[in-house]
């Protein structure tokens, strides 16, 4: 299995806040690892919502579990946008990570 360079970012709190009052925050680069997108199997979308297939993606990577878990985006191969990281789980030796992406 083929995997490509990605990197986990974590959203801090730049401490300013805009026009409505909400926080900014500031993707920081939180660890540099491997990882690629993994499409659904077909036991996958028949036990899953319909809505949950179309708008999220496997992502199979070789990051620590727990600096997944703390991650709130990932990019692959410097040629995806940042990727919203939704959950994380370990399957085996992978650490599995369901990101938000809507197909057009």
């Amino acid at each position: 299995m083929r995997l490509y360079p990605s990197t986990l970012y974590l959203n801090v709190d730049s401490g300013e806040k805009d026009r409505m009052g909400n926080t900014i925050y500031t993707p920081v680069k939180l660890v540099e690892g491997k990882a690629r997108l993994a499409n659904w199997t077909v036991q996958e979308m028949n036990l899953l919502d319909r809505k949950l297939t179309e708008s999220t993606q496997k992502v199979l990577t070789d990051f620590r579990f727990d600096l997944a878990n703390q991650a709130d985006y990932i990019a692959i191969d410097s040629k995806t946008d940042k990727l919203k990281i939704k959950n994380v789980t370990q399957v085996g030796r992978w650490v599995v990570l369901y990101v938000e992406r809507w197909r057009t």
